[in-house]
């Protein structure tokens, strides 16, 4: 029964936007001392939640934010995309690989429970979420102001849709371009394969020089592009780097890195590469800096 619900999710995915406008303006009609300033992304991968419980749970999830405004005032909603681990932040173990966000600005966290009780509508709010696979959690900033962050995971099957709808062309056959992906940090790797699979690469993936070495040996008549993060366990990123080099100069390698002043890294700006990630990066710089790569000398 849960799985066939939740395929019931995926094929009338809903649009989270639309049925947000739609509970702030019912608030709005039941709350006339809260008011909203809204700031929307309009490109939006649909969510997985039942169509018939989302605005009711936007609903409440904003009843929620305005009870923290003490005699009322206004509400800061946005809507924007987190990648897995920019949701681990919140969610220990995430189960999807994009999530559409909502964090919605209020007052004090002090005002959300004035007689020590739990706000009436938080455990509906949090059961829904859970049993879609979201979250929903509280930030609180100097005392005066609480923000309540929503998760709404992606199916991989909307992802795929998504990237194709929005500027990013399946140019590629299925594959027509091998990509290996060598990282220690399995929730980037396995985002980063989900990604490009998505676009119709063939992806290897490696979590350590080692391993990447042995991937390459067994492969390296099909691998077009290696995406190389800079620190790893055993070999190095810049050993890696320079083997590659030194056996195989025309490889094209895009290097991987959340430090841009570490000593690795300057060492692999020495030798010369095809492209650069810093991390954290987007969906679309990913998209941008592969496909700039492999078009070189094409």
């Amino acid at each position: 029964m849960e799985s066939s619900r939740k395929q019931g999710f995926q094929a009338d995915m809903p649009d989270l936007n639309q049925a947000l406008r739609k509970a702030m303006e019912r608030l709005g009609g039941m709350k006339r001392n809260v008011g909203f300033c809204h700031r929307l992304r309009r490109d939006l991968p649909r969510v997985m939640f039942d169509p018939e419980k989302l605005e009711q749970t936007l609903l409440d999830v904003l009843h929620i934010a305005a009870d923290t405004l003490a005699g009322g005032g206004t509400l800061t909603v946005e809507t924007c995309i987190a990648r897995r681990e920019e949701a681990r932040r919140f969610i220990p173990q995430p189960g999807s690989d994009i999530y559409v966000v909502i964090r919605v600005r209020g007052g004090a966290i002090e005002d959300l429970h004035p007689a020590g009780g739990e706000s009436p509508g938080l455990p509906a709010v949090r059961s829904a979420l859970s049993a879609a696979g979201g979250h929903l959690a509280f930030e609180s900033g100097n005392g005066e102001m609480t923000t309540l962050v929503v998760h709404f995971p992606v199916s991989a099957d909307e992802l795929s849709r998504f990237i194709g709808a929005h500027g990013v062309k399946r140019a590629h056959a299925a594959g027509a371009e091998t990509i290996l992906v060598v990282d220690d940090d399995q929730p980037t790797v396995e985002t980063i394969r989900e990604i490009l699979k998505a676009l119709d690469y063939r992806v290897l993936t490696a979590s350590s020089g080692e391993q990447a070495l042995e991937r390459w040996e067994a492969e390296k008549t099909r691998i077009d592009l290696v995406l190389l993060d800079v620190m790893m366990p055993g070999i190095k990123g810049d050993e890696f780097f320079r083997r590659l080099k030194s056996t195989a100069p025309s490889t094209k390698i895009i290097v991987m890195s959340g430090f841009n002043l570490e000593k690795d890294l300057r060492a692999i700006l020495a030798l010369g590469f095809d492209g650069f990630l810093g991390k954290p990066f987007k969906l679309h710089e990913l998209v941008k800096v592969v496909r700039s790569v492999l078009k070189k000398d094409a």
